[in-house]
């Protein structure tokens, strides 16, 4: 089961308040640094600080191979594709673990193929039962727990074999 606390910071209303009131004194168009402003304003509130921060940073990337590429062979990409990626971020060598070096951020790698084994195909029912989603739920959260206590930003991300196509069926 999912913990019904969580031990989420309270939203300081004065911070997000003060953080717009910033927002509204830089040298640009109101709204100008569009969705950014809204980021930072949501950040003073979680953070409690007017001017919140940004550094340090963590990125937490899951890797899963998810069954209905796998079963109906939606990619055009080798299955091996997600795995050898995998072990390029675990040695240094991607994109994202290149991009998080220079942002100075923190990257943790989690492989879900092997703590969880999804084994459900979308197409044919159900992805996830309740007992799958608790175990995901709780690789996600301790992988957060995990993390230095001191981070302020959490960036995630994921790969694996369809994961564009789970993408687009969540977006649809």
């Amino acid at each position: 089961m999912i913990p019904s606390q969580l031990n989420l910071p309270e939203w300081d209303n004065v911070a997000a308040a003060k953080a717009r009131e910033i927002q509204a004194k830089h040298d640009k168009t109101r709204g100008g640094l569009g969705r950014l402003e809204d980021i930072v304003i949501q950040m003073a509130g979680i953070q409690a600080l007017a001017e919140p921060l940004a550094e340090p940073a963590a990125t937490l990337l899951f890797s899963c191979d998810h069954p209905v590429a796998v079963n109906n062979q939606l990619s055009k990409l080798a299955q091996t594709y997600a795995e050898t990626n995998f072990q390029h971020i675990k040695m240094g060598a991607s994109s994202s673990s290149i991009q998080s070096r220079i942002l100075g951020a923190q990257l943790k790698p989690v492989d879900l193929n092997n703590q969880l084994g999804f084994e459900n195909d979308f197409t044919k029912g159900d992805a996830l039962t309740e007992e799958l989603f608790s175990k995901a739920f709780y690789v996600g959260y301790n992988a957060v727990k995990e993390l230095d206590e001191k981070v302020k930003v959490l960036i995630t991300g994921d790969l694996g074999y369809g994961s564009t196509t789970v993408a687009a069926a969540t977006a649809a």
